[in-house]
């Protein structure tokens, strides 16, 4: 008989488990999903928690639908990048051409900023109290440049139609191209040029763009009927619920989060669309080498830095979140090449080329009111507990 004993078996992503479940037992969100892709295998894939609320218990699957949130703006610059790569628009195309009424000058709150320390180019208007919209681009918008005015009450105007009149008519909130902040009205104008560009709606362009030829199948928006507010299709006990506490005043399942999303119908540029942790994992290994859903140049643009670093830290592609080294951020255990998307309620997708590596993470943190800062705190670890696993 051998005089040595067997080691223990390592039990593969044990730690991260042992992670989510922290995360579970905050009582911040009450159910998460994960999938992790290397060298296109997935190689986990799981979910926890439980979607039934008022005592009633159903338990997550991999299959259960969670509210993408502002991660749609990631699909909304790649179906934009996909008509460029049809020539039908250009990256550095003014806006108006498209949106004729985004146009003339307006009002900037803080007139004369100055350009940060390692920012962009000198501001397109110097010394300058107001800055004309006609010179704002599509690639001002993608990078979230363009200094319009970001997450704005929309919801709170008296139809979508008179919403959407305010926001192409809205001011700045910084000189254009003097700093960089994201803005979910920069890509409420990309969505609205989308639909003009290909004369039909958001929903369906997204699905001819990207989702199909991606063979996304779970992934969609979920419009809402105007006359009952209710979502369409069901069934709804498949889909993680939310809660909007200042404006519906309810819980909310297959119905989206975001507020000004939901007043234009669940359809919008920055928010709406819902789906699983698999297919977003699949929809990221899109844009890793080998791919041909994108042309190199577009790619590039959209993985490569086009900004200055943000006030937390996060340079900008076009669309993508790139790696910073912040220790208390996502990206930082990745290798410098990552990039990806560190949505505000939690949702992440986290791509790393060096690694053939794709981290999709999903969660219905905004169910319980707020919190995401003891759920991002986990989040380095979690990544570092993965890269150990595999």
């Amino acid at each position: 008989m051998s005089a040595y004993k067997t080691l223990p078996t390592r039990k593969p992503f044990a730690s991260v488990k042992s992670i989510l479940s922290r995360v579970l037992k905050s009582r911040l969100p009450s159910a998460v999903q994960i999938c992790v892709k290397k060298a296109g295998e997935t190689v986990f894939s799981e979910a926890y928690g439980n979607i039934g609320w008022d005592g009633q218990y159903f338990p997550a699957n991999p299959l259960t639908l969670f509210d993408f949130s502002d991660l749609t703006q990631v699909f909304t610059a790649a179906a934009l990048m996909r008509l460029v790569d049809y020539e039908i628009i250009q990256v550095d195309d003014p806006v108006c051409a498209v949106l004729r009424e985004f146009s003339g000058p307006r009002p900037v709150q803080s007139s004369g900023m100055p350009a940060e320390t390692g920012s962009l180019a000198a501001p397109a208007f110097p010394n300058s109290e107001t800055a004309d919209a006609a010179g704002i681009t599509f690639r001002q918008l993608l990078r979230h440049s363009s200094g319009i005015q970001s997450r704005q009450k929309l919801y709170q105007q008296k139809s979508p139609c008179s919403a959407k009149h305010s926001l192409l008519g809205s001011g700045f909130q910084f000189m254009p191209d003097s700093d960089v902040q994201p803005s979910d009205s920069a890509y409420m104008l990309i969505g609205w040029a989308i639909e003009t560009l290909c004369k039909t709606d958001l929903s369906t362009a997204m699905d001819q763009l990207v989702l199909k030829p991606l063979n996304l199948t779970d992934i969609s928006f979920r419009p809402l009927d105007p006359q009952q507010n209710v979502p369409l299709p069901l069934p709804e006990e498949g889909i993680a619920p939310t809660l909007d506490s200042v404006w519906r005043h309810r819980r909310l399942r297959g119905e989206v989060y975001d507020r000004n999303s939901a007043f234009f119908g669940g359809v919008c540029g920055h928010a709406g669309l819902f789906g699983t942790a698999d297919e977003l994992a699949a929809f990221g290994e899109a844009f890793l080498s080998g791919s041909d859903f994108l042309k190199a140049e577009s790619l590039f643009a959209m993985t490569h830095i086009q900004t200055a670093e943000t006030g937390d830290g996060a340079p900008f592609g076009l669309g993508f979140q790139l790696w910073s080294a912040d220790p208390a951020g996502s990206f930082a255990p990745l290798s410098s090449e990552s990039f990806g998307f560190a949505g505000s309620n939690g949702i992440h997708l986290l791509i790393d080329p060096m690694r053939d590596l794709v981290i999709a993470f999903l969660t219905n943190e905004s169910m319980n009111g707020g919190g995401t800062l003891l759920i991002n705190a986990l989040y380095p670890k979690m990544i570092r507990s993965i890269l150990r696993s595999l």
